[in-house]
């Protein structure tokens, strides 16, 4: 039996990196369709590098230059990250089948981002 279609939650930090980016609202629009389609296809886990992404995903747009940042609530709680503090988000708890979209932007500044901690205080200003 396949899994229940996906549901998008944009973020605040998403919806700005949009407003950011306004030439490629179209752009992002499409890409978050795609994921949304198929959130574990093209996607790659994204581990510690330049910040800790454990427990996110990435997707390149075309180009390469451009990465999208989501999470797949499912997954998440599946892999205990939300338990070991990686994904401390309020969504999933209603819906493990949110797709939770971080970032779009820039690929080297995109992936720079503590995203964990910018989630959390984006959750506590709820």
């Amino acid at each position: 039996m396949p899994p229940p279609p996906y549901s998008a939650c944009l973020t605040v930090s998403f919806q700005e990196c949009v407003q950011n980016h306004p030439q490629r609202r179209e752009r992002i629009r499409k890409h978050v369709e795609r994921v949304l389609a198929d959130p574990y296809g093209g996607g790659h886990w994204l581990t510690v590098d330049k910040a800790d992404l454990r427990g996110k995903r990435g997707r390149h747009d075309a180009g390469g230059r451009y990465v999208l940042i989501y999470m797949i609530c499912r997954e998440c709680l599946d892999s205990g990250y939300r338990e070991q503090g990686y994904n401390a988000c309020n969504p999933c708890e209603e819906n493990r089948a949110n797709v939770i979209f971080l970032a779009y932007g820039p690929h080297d500044e995109t992936y720079a981002t503590q995203w964990a901690a910018v989630i959390a205080a984006q959750d506590e200003g709820e």
